[in-house]
């Protein structure tokens, strides 16, 4: 039996080799469904998990972030959402809400240039809420522009 000579791996190589196996897990992943019928019904669906659907969504437009990929460490989110409901349901959608929770009150936007989300100067004109009751996340906000009936939700893990 003949016996394949070993090959040798620099320190240098090994470091590298390492390094790109640990960045590899480290990239943003995002899925977004701009519009339509199918961000409605998945918005539906996710604040059927944990509530009661406040009032009919009108329309929906949605981006979420996945930061890891969970195999060397837990993978984090952050989620973005616009809602459009009638305006005279908005005050549905607060009953019983508080401010946000673990005082995230700073304004945040897609990594992505997104035409549908709020600019700052609008959001700092905004009352804010907490996102748990329909979201499930302590982290984050939702934004409420009662004048045209839009609701923005922002939260994330960590």
């Amino acid at each position: 039996m003949k016996v394949s000579p070993r090959k040798s791996v620099s320190f240098s190589q090994l470091c590298f080799t390492l390094c790109a196996l640990l960045f590899a897990g480290c990239q943003n992943e995002s899925h977004q469904v701009s519009s339509g019928q199918e961000a409605v019904d998945a918005m539906e669906r996710t604040i059927a998990r944990s509530s009661e659907l406040p009032s009919k969504i009108l329309k929906a437009e949605f981006v979420e972030y996945k930061d890891g990929d969970g195999r060397l460490g837990p993978a984090d989110y952050s989620f973005y959402a616009r809602l459009k409901v009638a305006p005279n349901d908005m005050f549905k959608w607060t009953a019983g809400l508080s401010g946000p929770l673990n005082s995230t009150d700073y304004y945040s936007e897609p990594l992505d240039k997104m035409v549908w989300w709020i600019q700052e100067p609008v959001f700092k004109e905004l009352k804010l809420y907490q996102t748990k009751k329909y979201f499930s996340r302590a982290n984050g906000w939702m934004a409420l522009d009662e004048s045209n009936g839009y609701i923005y939700v922002y939260t994330f893990t960590m």
